[in-house]
């Protein structure tokens, strides 16, 4: 099954809107369908709005001028058509993984049916836990939320709320850990001995066979 690449740069970079994000993750996806063929490609801006869940056309300006600032697009867009297709002048760059780390997915990572269940933000979690899991036969991934705030557009409280989303779709499973004893002890100023603790971060599982059945 063809997937996705994203590097992991991109995943990890908190000025990257999660919107902005899933659109470079489509053109990513265009442009391999096009057999790299030409970094130039045209679209039915509409449909692809649809297909990618943008509300607006000033929503859609706003995602290509991001993509434009941050050199995804080369053509700075303005306007869009009203009757034209949309000319997108894609850099390639960012389909350069060699030597670099990145996260990869099945394509139907960006199916509308999924999109529609877990937002932008669902799919951009998907891909950060998958950038950190480094034991593929497990599937799980460690980093705390604090760590996630910090390296995407989202805070914890939007984190629990997606987190929740992709568990109640089974997409994840996460397993919580409690507070445990280290079995060290520490003393206070009044030498008292007090067993030290330790909250280990949660563990979250991906399910790449539910996640294949979307289209």
């Amino acid at each position: 099954m063809f997937k996705i690449q994203m590097p992991n740069s991109v995943i990890r970079d908190s000025e990257f809107s999660s919107a902005s994000f899933y659109v470079l993750a489509k053109f990513i996806q265009r442009f391999y369908v096009q057999k790299q063929s030409t970094t130039t490609f045209q679209l039915d801006h509409k449909q692809f709005m649809y297909y990618a869940g943008i509300k607006s056309n000033q929503g859609f300006k706003k995602i290509l001028n991001e993509l434009y600032e941050r050199g995804v697009i080369k053509n700075k867009i303005d306007t869009l058509p009203r009757k034209e297709l949309l000319t997108i002048e894609f850099n390639a760059e960012w389909c350069d993984e060699q030597g670099k780390p990145f996260a990869q997915l099945p394509y139907t990572i960006l199916s509308k049916e999924l999109l529609d269940l877990i937002g932008y933000q669902g799919v951009r979690l998907l891909f950060y836990f998958r950038s950190y899991i480094r034991n593929t036969a497990h599937h799980f991934c460690f980093t705390s939320q604090e760590t996630i705030a910090t390296e995407t557009d989202m805070t914890e409280n939007t984190i629990t709320k997606y987190t929740k989303i992709l568990k109640d779709n089974k997409l994840i499973r996460v397993s919580k850990h409690v507070l445990t004893a280290t079995y060290s002890y520490e003393e206070d100023e009044f030498n008292n001995s007090k067993m030290e603790f330790k909250k280990y971060n949660n563990h979250y599982f991906l399910d790449i066979e539910k996640l294949k059945k979307f289209k």
